[in-house]
């Protein structure tokens, strides 16, 4: 795991497979005013499903959940 600085705030990123992988809580932190990441991630997570977005998938690997959007 490495933690890499974004407008004074850290973000832990993970590569795997030749990929790199960025904790979606800690990205939303630097991207929103939400004083609480996990909540907007939680919210956000319900409303995409209930519009049932077809490039979205949310798996859950390794007690944690995974957003993964693969839009053409």
């Amino acid at each position: 795991m490495e933690i890499i600085n974004f407008q004074n705030k850290d973000i832990r990123t993970i590569d795997k497979d030749g990929e790199t992988w960025y904790s979606v809580i800690d990205v939303i932190d630097v991207l929103t005013d939400s004083k609480n990441a996990r909540a907007y991630w939680n919210t956000l997570k319900f409303r995409l499903r209930k519009a049932q977005m077809k490039c979205l998938q949310i798996v859950s690997s390794s007690n944690c959940l995974l957003l993964i959007i693969k839009c053409d």
